[in-house]
Protein backbone atom coordinates (compact mmCIF):
# COMPACT_ATOMS: atom_id res chain seq x y z
CA UNK A 1 0.00 0.00 0.00
CA UNK A 2 1.14 3.53 -0.72
CA UNK A 3 0.82 4.47 2.96
CA UNK A 4 3.53 1.96 3.83
CA UNK A 5 6.04 3.10 1.21
CA UNK A 6 9.28 4.89 1.82
CA UNK A 7 8.31 7.83 -0.36
CA UNK A 8 11.84 9.13 -0.91
CA UNK A 9 13.20 5.78 -2.10
CA UNK A 10 10.16 5.11 -4.25
CA UNK A 11 10.33 8.55 -5.86
CA UNK A 12 14.02 8.16 -6.72
CA UNK A 13 13.18 4.93 -8.56
CA UNK A 14 10.65 6.84 -10.64
CA UNK A 15 12.74 9.90 -11.45
CA UNK A 16 13.99 10.04 -15.05
CA UNK A 17 16.44 12.91 -15.79
CA UNK A 18 14.97 14.83 -18.72
CA UNK A 19 17.39 15.08 -21.67
CA UNK A 20 20.15 13.59 -19.53
CA UNK A 21 22.35 15.25 -16.91
CA UNK A 22 24.45 18.26 -17.79
CA UNK A 23 24.23 19.64 -21.30
CA UNK A 24 20.91 18.72 -22.91
CA UNK A 25 20.72 16.28 -25.81
CA UNK A 26 24.39 15.35 -25.81
CA UNK A 27 25.98 11.93 -25.66
CA UNK A 28 27.81 12.92 -22.48
CA UNK A 29 24.58 14.09 -20.85
CA UNK A 30 22.83 10.85 -21.75
CA UNK A 31 25.74 8.79 -20.41
CA UNK A 32 25.61 10.61 -17.08
CA UNK A 33 21.85 10.15 -16.90
CA UNK A 34 22.15 6.42 -17.59
CA UNK A 35 24.51 6.03 -14.65
CA UNK A 36 21.46 6.53 -12.41
CA UNK A 37 19.78 3.50 -14.04
CA UNK A 38 16.42 5.22 -14.56
CA UNK A 39 13.41 3.43 -15.98
CA UNK A 40 13.54 5.68 -19.05
CA UNK A 41 15.68 8.53 -20.31
CA UNK A 42 14.36 11.05 -22.84
CA UNK A 43 16.20 12.89 -25.60
CA UNK A 44 15.05 14.96 -28.57
CA UNK A 45 15.77 14.21 -32.23
CA UNK A 46 15.08 15.99 -35.51
CA UNK A 47 15.75 15.61 -39.20
CA UNK A 48 19.03 17.23 -40.18
CA UNK A 49 21.33 16.61 -43.14
CA UNK A 50 19.51 13.41 -44.19
CA UNK A 51 19.76 11.84 -40.72
CA UNK A 52 18.09 12.08 -37.34
CA UNK A 53 20.25 14.16 -34.99
CA UNK A 54 19.93 15.01 -31.33
CA UNK A 55 18.67 18.46 -30.42
CA UNK A 56 15.59 20.44 -29.53
CA UNK A 57 14.79 22.84 -32.39
CA UNK A 58 16.08 25.35 -33.22
CA UNK A 59 19.23 23.82 -31.72
CA UNK A 60 20.73 20.75 -33.37
CA UNK A 61 23.61 18.58 -32.25
CA UNK A 62 25.45 18.18 -35.54
CA UNK A 63 27.84 15.55 -34.16
CA UNK A 64 25.37 13.15 -32.51
CA UNK A 65 22.78 11.01 -34.30
CA UNK A 66 19.95 8.80 -33.09
CA UNK A 67 22.14 5.76 -33.74
CA UNK A 68 24.89 7.24 -31.56
CA UNK A 69 22.43 7.84 -28.74
CA UNK A 70 20.87 4.38 -28.90
CA UNK A 71 24.29 2.77 -28.75
CA UNK A 72 24.71 4.22 -25.24
CA UNK A 73 21.64 2.29 -24.09
CA UNK A 74 22.92 -1.05 -25.36
CA UNK A 75 24.55 -1.85 -22.01
CA UNK A 76 21.62 -0.53 -19.97
CA UNK A 77 18.12 -1.70 -19.08
CA UNK A 78 16.88 1.90 -19.34
CA UNK A 79 14.25 2.44 -22.04
CA UNK A 80 15.16 5.17 -24.54
CA UNK A 81 12.41 7.75 -24.84
CA UNK A 82 12.78 9.35 -28.26
CA UNK A 83 11.03 12.69 -28.66
CA UNK A 84 10.71 13.16 -32.41
CA UNK A 85 10.41 16.82 -33.42
CA UNK A 86 8.53 17.02 -36.71
CA UNK A 87 7.76 19.81 -39.14
CA UNK A 88 5.13 19.68 -41.87
CA UNK A 89 7.90 19.45 -44.45
CA UNK A 90 9.67 16.40 -43.04
CA UNK A 91 7.00 14.14 -41.54
CA UNK A 92 7.40 11.27 -43.99
CA UNK A 93 11.18 11.27 -44.18
CA UNK A 94 11.58 11.58 -40.41
CA UNK A 95 9.17 8.74 -39.66
CA UNK A 96 10.83 6.48 -42.22
CA UNK A 97 14.31 7.24 -40.88
CA UNK A 98 13.11 6.56 -37.37
CA UNK A 99 11.45 3.28 -38.32
CA UNK A 100 14.57 2.10 -40.14
CA UNK A 101 16.81 2.85 -37.16
CA UNK A 102 14.46 1.28 -34.64
CA UNK A 103 14.24 -1.88 -36.76
CA UNK A 104 17.95 -2.32 -36.02
CA UNK A 105 17.30 -1.73 -32.30
CA UNK A 106 14.58 -4.41 -32.07
CA UNK A 107 13.87 -6.53 -30.03
CA UNK A 108 14.80 -3.93 -27.41
CA UNK A 109 11.94 -1.62 -26.45
CA UNK A 110 11.94 2.08 -27.26
CA UNK A 111 9.34 4.69 -26.35
CA UNK A 112 8.51 7.35 -28.94
CA UNK A 113 6.75 10.67 -28.48
CA UNK A 114 5.63 12.62 -31.55
CA UNK A 115 6.15 16.35 -31.08
CA UNK A 116 7.35 19.38 -33.06
CA UNK A 117 5.60 22.14 -34.97
CA UNK A 118 2.86 20.53 -37.04
CA UNK A 119 -0.03 22.52 -38.42
CA UNK A 120 -2.82 20.93 -36.38
CA UNK A 121 -3.84 18.13 -34.06
CA UNK A 122 -4.90 15.92 -36.95
CA UNK A 123 -1.32 15.96 -38.25
CA UNK A 124 0.00 14.68 -34.92
CA UNK A 125 -2.63 11.97 -34.91
CA UNK A 126 -1.75 10.90 -38.45
CA UNK A 127 1.95 10.79 -37.57
CA UNK A 128 1.25 8.60 -34.53
CA UNK A 129 -0.88 6.24 -36.60
CA UNK A 130 1.78 5.99 -39.29
CA UNK A 131 4.55 5.34 -36.78
CA UNK A 132 2.74 2.33 -35.33
CA UNK A 133 1.92 0.98 -38.78
CA UNK A 134 5.54 1.01 -39.98
CA UNK A 135 7.16 -0.34 -36.79
CA UNK A 136 6.88 -3.53 -34.78
CA UNK A 137 5.56 -4.21 -31.28
CA UNK A 138 8.87 -3.20 -29.69
CA UNK A 139 8.15 0.43 -30.54
CA UNK A 140 6.00 1.90 -27.78
CA UNK A 141 3.99 5.09 -28.16
CA UNK A 142 3.69 7.94 -25.68
CA UNK A 143 0.91 10.44 -26.27
CA UNK A 144 0.60 14.00 -25.04
CA UNK A 145 -3.07 14.96 -24.79
CA UNK A 146 -2.16 18.63 -25.33
CA UNK A 147 -1.32 17.75 -28.94
CA UNK A 148 -5.00 16.99 -29.54
CA UNK A 149 -6.33 20.43 -28.74
CA UNK A 150 -9.26 21.30 -30.96
CA UNK A 151 -10.33 17.68 -31.32
CA UNK A 152 -13.49 16.58 -29.52
CA UNK A 153 -13.28 14.05 -26.68
CA UNK A 154 -14.98 11.53 -28.94
CA UNK A 155 -12.48 12.25 -31.70
CA UNK A 156 -9.53 11.72 -29.38
CA UNK A 157 -11.03 8.49 -28.05
CA UNK A 158 -11.64 7.23 -31.58
CA UNK A 159 -8.04 8.01 -32.58
CA UNK A 160 -6.57 6.16 -29.60
CA UNK A 161 -8.87 3.16 -30.05
CA UNK A 162 -7.99 2.90 -33.76
CA UNK A 163 -4.22 2.88 -33.26
CA UNK A 164 -2.38 -0.32 -34.19
CA UNK A 165 -1.28 -0.74 -30.57
CA UNK A 166 -2.44 0.60 -27.24
CA UNK A 167 -0.24 3.54 -26.22
CA UNK A 168 2.27 2.66 -23.51
CA UNK A 169 1.98 5.99 -21.73
CA UNK A 170 0.50 9.45 -21.60
CA UNK A 171 2.57 12.43 -20.50
CA UNK A 172 0.63 15.25 -18.86
CA UNK A 173 2.32 18.34 -17.50
CA UNK A 174 2.52 18.41 -13.71
CA UNK A 175 0.14 21.39 -13.78
CA UNK A 176 -2.44 19.53 -15.88
CA UNK A 177 -5.71 18.04 -14.70
CA UNK A 178 -4.28 14.89 -13.11
CA UNK A 179 -7.61 13.18 -12.33
CA UNK A 180 -8.64 13.64 -15.98
CA UNK A 181 -5.34 12.15 -17.17
CA UNK A 182 -5.81 9.16 -14.87
CA UNK A 183 -9.38 8.65 -16.08
CA UNK A 184 -8.22 8.79 -19.71
CA UNK A 185 -5.46 6.25 -19.10
CA UNK A 186 -7.81 3.86 -17.31
CA UNK A 187 -10.48 4.22 -19.97
CA UNK A 188 -8.04 3.26 -22.74
CA UNK A 189 -5.98 0.65 -20.85
CA UNK A 190 -2.86 2.83 -20.99
CA UNK A 191 -0.65 1.52 -18.16
CA UNK A 192 1.77 4.42 -17.58
CA UNK A 193 1.61 8.12 -16.76
CA UNK A 194 4.87 10.03 -17.27
CA UNK A 195 4.81 13.58 -15.97
CA UNK A 196 6.88 16.42 -17.40
CA UNK A 197 7.50 19.99 -16.33
CA UNK A 198 8.48 23.33 -17.79
CA UNK A 199 12.07 24.12 -16.83
CA UNK A 200 11.06 27.23 -14.86
CA UNK A 201 8.72 25.34 -12.52
CA UNK A 202 9.65 23.92 -9.12
CA UNK A 203 7.64 21.45 -7.07
CA UNK A 204 8.16 20.41 -3.47
CA UNK A 205 8.98 16.79 -2.80
CA UNK A 206 5.82 16.57 -0.76
CA UNK A 207 3.76 17.61 -3.79
CA UNK A 208 5.53 15.12 -6.06
CA UNK A 209 5.14 12.37 -3.48
CA UNK A 210 1.42 13.14 -3.38
CA UNK A 211 1.13 12.94 -7.18
CA UNK A 212 3.05 9.67 -7.18
CA UNK A 213 0.82 8.14 -4.53
CA UNK A 214 -2.35 9.34 -6.23
CA UNK A 215 -1.42 7.67 -9.52
CA UNK A 216 -0.19 4.46 -7.91
CA UNK A 217 -3.39 4.21 -5.91
CA UNK A 218 -5.20 4.30 -9.26
CA UNK A 219 -3.40 1.06 -10.29
CA UNK A 220 -1.23 2.85 -12.86
CA UNK A 221 2.54 3.17 -13.10
CA UNK A 222 4.02 6.64 -12.74
CA UNK A 223 7.37 8.22 -13.68
CA UNK A 224 8.66 11.78 -13.63
CA UNK A 225 10.46 12.90 -16.80
CA UNK A 226 11.83 16.06 -15.20
CA UNK A 227 15.08 17.76 -14.18
CA UNK A 228 16.65 18.16 -10.76
CA UNK A 229 15.96 21.92 -10.99
CA UNK A 230 12.23 21.13 -10.98
CA UNK A 231 12.45 19.66 -7.49
CA UNK A 232 12.70 21.66 -4.30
Amino acid sequence: MISQMNYQEEFVKRLCPHRGIGEDNTLGGIERGLELKPFLLEFDIQHYDHELHLGHPPEVNETATLADALSLYSRSKTIPKVDLKLTDADIEVSLNLLAAELAKWSPRKVLVNIAGELRDAASYMEAESTLLKITDNNVLLNIDLDRYRGISDNGVAEHVENLERIPFSISPNLDANIPAAIDFALQHDIPNIHFWSSFDKRYSKEHLFGVMGYVLDSALEVYFDIKAVNIG
